[in-house]
């Protein structure tokens, strides 16, 4: 009886409060060397309606206990200026938790490049979890977050057994 309820409520039940969004299309006019938040506004799944794809874009999984956090992003310059640094941050309560930088080499023309970061975090009922990109550039033009096939997106999951 136990494994066709474990079977018939699936991993969402299992391993939830859990999502996964991505932001859409291209999101431009960030200001150069200034952390944005990401606004992944379309969700692939969320298990229990815990994640605001609306206004906040945060995650509040309102279910104590150990979460695997993870996001990826491609912050890049609005113009064909070098990226100096592009950062990747988790947010846990509007501070900053976790960080990935990346330096460039070689970055003519404002290549793209793909960050990720990622953090077993312990959330209470009332914590709440963001991402946020940053982008700078030498020439302290804007930054954007380059949409493709859903590279910049937001997810968490929380273990069980742990």
């Amino acid at each position: 009886m136990a494994l066709t309820k474990v079977i018939s409520e699936g991993i969402g039940t299992l391993n939830g409060p859990a999502f996964e969004a991505y932001v859409s299309a291209t999101v431009e006019n960030f200001t150069d060397n200034t952390a944005a938040k990401l606004p992944a506004n379309t969700e692939v799944f969320d298990s229990h309606s815990k994640y605001d794809n609306s206004t906040n874009y945060r995650f509040t999984p309102t279910v104590a206990g150990k979460y695997f956090v993870y996001a990826s992003a491609i912050p890049r310059s609005e113009t064909n200026f070098d990226i100096l640094v592009q950062e990747l941050f988790i947010y846990k309560n509007g501070s900053s938790y976790r960080q990935t930088t990346m330096r460039p080499t070689n970055d003519n023309n404002g290549n793209e490049n793909s960050i990720y970061v990622q953090a077993i975090m312990d959330l209470d009922t009332d914590d709440y979890v963001e991402i946020y990109a940053n982008c700078n550039t030498t020439s302290g033009a804007q930054w954007k977050l380059q949409e493709r096939d859903k590279s910049n997106y937001f997810g968490a999951y929380k273990l069980v057994g742990v």
